[in-house]
């Protein structure tokens, strides 16, 4: 983010150039200005202007926010409207990374069983989550489907670090992930190449193999092995 300083009466204005603000900017920012901040990435769908909850922007499928507060079935505010539903256990009601949010305990998971539309065979897709994993231990499903067999999709932690499984076998990328704190996690292939994000910033790219993801089913929280995250 870069600063420019005001002029007479005018709004400091912020625009996004990969950088972060120091300290002393945080301070100015804070007590000087007015600003507003908007992001967007139009391939992932992910548009942000102002506080949460995130908008449906062109490009998504799915938008989980687990902001019901309450409940074990959860609703997608994008245009598939897969909902998910707690599989096994019970769900966890805590405060979020924005609203509200989900805390899974390494037992329960979240299922749709007949999901439609998601990307399939060796369809483009992005997929990102705020994620606060109590465990760099073992493998940790963030979010998976297709069936076992037959060359799922999951996005998970492996020992702490970004993985992918697809076309074949795991790719782990990235520095293990602090336990305990909030972090933006994010994953995009675009037919040939994988590309991992921590918190924005690119950390890995692998190329991937033939690639056959099936459509169904979709977990969250855990992968079809029954891998399951613990935050």
């Amino acid at each position: 983010i870069s600063v420019t300083v005001p002029f007479g009466s005018t709004f400091l204005h912020a625009s996004a150039t990969g950088g972060l603000l120091g300290e002393s900017q945080f301070t100015f920012l804070a007590g000087a200005v007015t600003a507003q901040l908007t992001v967007q990435d139009a391939v992932a769908g992910t548009n942000l202007s102002g506080p949460a909850p995130l908008a449906v922007d062109t490009g998504t499928l799915s938008l989980w926010r687990f902001n019901e507060g309450s409940g074990s079935v959860f609703s997608d505010a994008g245009p598939l409207n897969l909902t998910l539903a707690v599989a096994f256990g019970s769900i966890g009601h805590f405060p979020g990374r924005f609203a509200g949010g989900l805390h899974f305990d390494g037992g329960t998971y979240l299922l749709n069983g007949t999901p439609a539309g998601l990307p399939t065979s060796a369809g483009a897709r992005t997929v990102q989550a705020w994620i606060f994993p109590r465990s760099s231990q073992n493998v940790m499903g963030i979010l998976s489907w297709g069936p076992s067999g037959s060359d799922p999709f999951r996005f998970s932690l492996n020992n702490g670090q970004l993985s992918v499984n697809m076309g074949g076998g795991y790719v782990s990328n990235g520095p293990v992930l602090s336990t305990g704190a909030w972090q933006h996690v994010a994953f995009s292939y675009d037919g040939a190449d994988g590309r991992y994000y921590l918190n924005g910033q690119p950390v890995g790219v692998n190329a991937f193999g033939a690639v056959n993801t099936g459509a169904a089913p979709l977990y969250v929280g855990q992968t079809d092995l029954s891998e399951r995250f613990l935050g």
